[in-house]
């Protein structure tokens, strides 16, 4: 046998229950903070803390600000961790001007919602009335008006089909200075006649 010091079980013990003492303390100490955390958290998502303070619209033109949050169901009293970005886009790009949705949540507070609107290229008359236009061909009928448009030139003697989708196109290639100059289009198509001949 290798000479060495030989250790007592009496002199041992001490140190053992200082090791075991240390690390229960170290659960005890963990445990705490997990608790203490845990009631913040509730306490957090329970106070106004967690509320939404601020809603920033974004890209609105036809839709207003209160309309828009009406319609997702955005309060002041609104958790900002249960907003579901996914839905409010959907509910938003069902409009049918809405082009697309993003929303974003900014932390501690504030919620941004960022739209795109289909631009109002024209307007078809329609007897005393007129029907907004979108520029992916959409005819608003919902959204019909009385007051004559300046904003976009109207279309006269169309209707839904090829030759819209045709003239919408084509607007759209050309220069916002130039159709702010354009009031009227009429559509008034010319019947060809075919006349055929022979030859002895």
């Amino acid at each position: 046998m290798e000479k060495g010091k030989i250790v007592s079980i009496e002199d041992r013990i001490p140190k053992l229950k200082q090791q075991r003492r240390k690390k229960a303390n170290k659960r005890v100490i963990l445990l705490l903070i997990l608790f203490f955390s845990l009631i913040a958290c509730v306490v957090y998502f329970q106070s106004p803390l967690s509320r939404i303070k601020m809603v920033q619209v974004n890209g609105n033109e036809v839709y207003p600000k209160d309309e828009l949050l009406s319609l997702i169901g955005i309060t002041k009293s609104t958790n900002i961790w249960k907003v579901d970005k996914e839905a409010i886009e959907d509910k938003l790009k069902n409009l049918p001007e809405i082009k697309s949705a993003n929303v974003k949540i900014k932390l501690p507070d504030t919620v941004i919602i960022n739209v795109k609107e289909y631009k109002r290229i024209a307007y078809i008359v329609k007897e005393a009335s007129y029907l907004p236009v979108l520029e992916n061909g959409e005819i608003l009928k919902s959204e019909q008006t009385a007051d004559l448009p300046v904003s976009a030139p109207l279309l006269i003697g169309f209707t839904e089909g090829e030759v819209l989708e045709e003239m919408i196109t084509n607007l759209q290639n050309l220069p916002e200075e130039v159709i702010n100059s354009i009031s009227e289009i009429h559509y008034k198509p010319k019947k060809q006649m075919l006349i055929g001949s022979s030859y002895i």
